[in-house]
């Protein structure tokens, strides 16, 4: 093999390396939302209490909350305790996972068939949030957006504040998308 091919193999394994591990760590949004809701009129917004019994996701609630409030700053929301056009309720949960893959070689010699397996195991946390957008006025559901991040058993602090910042910026971008098409689809409806 000569030099030009193997910084070429080598950067083809870089590559599919970068790939992977990207595809690993990466943030999921799916999401529902009610067509006839009038997503444009609204501009206020509350949170939805959480109940206090569990000390344990504290600091993860507060740091969503914060994510939460400023990516809705950016767009012109106002946080409005007690008149709000809109209460947020968030949800979630945290489930350890563990996957395999497993590689089976197989080598033909001339005796016999040599059979070799692999199997690498990996641990990581199966993050599901759920955020929900309810007109406050009328206590319907209007906009359901569930985030699933995949992130590693013993993650840093910044890598929980990424994903985090990461989900609310996708959480957000998806409803200002609904609220473009709804609005658009109202204009050429009129």
């Amino acid at each position: 093999m000569n030099m030009k091919s193997a910084r070429l193999l080598l950067t083809l394994f870089i590559v599919i390396g970068v790939v992977s591990c990207s595809s690993i760590s990466s943030v999921r949004v799916a999401y529902q939302y009610d067509p006839g809701a009038e997503f444009t009129s609204f501009r206020s917004y509350d949170w939805f209490p959480v109940p206090r019994n569990n000390a344990r996701y504290a600091l993860i609630v507060k740091q969503i909350k914060g994510a939460m409030d400023r990516q809705l700053a950016a767009e012109g929301f106002e946080m409005m305790p007690g008149d709000p056009q809109l209460l947020i309720a968030l949800h979630g949960g945290i489930q350890a996972r563990l996957d395999y893959n497993e590689w089976e070689y197989i080598h033909e010699t001339y005796e016999a068939y040599a059979e070799t397996r692999r199997l690498d195991f990996m641990k990581y946390t199966d993050d599901m949030l759920i955020f929900d957008f309810i007109d406050a006025k009328t206590g319907q559901l209007i906009y359901r957006a569930t985030v699933t991040a995949f992130i590693s058993i013993e993650p840093s602090p910044e890598e929980i504040e990424d994903k985090i910042n990461e989900a609310v910026r996708q959480v957000v971008d998806k409803f200002r998308q609904i609220s473009f098409s709804v609005s658009s689809g109202d204009e050429a409806r009129n």
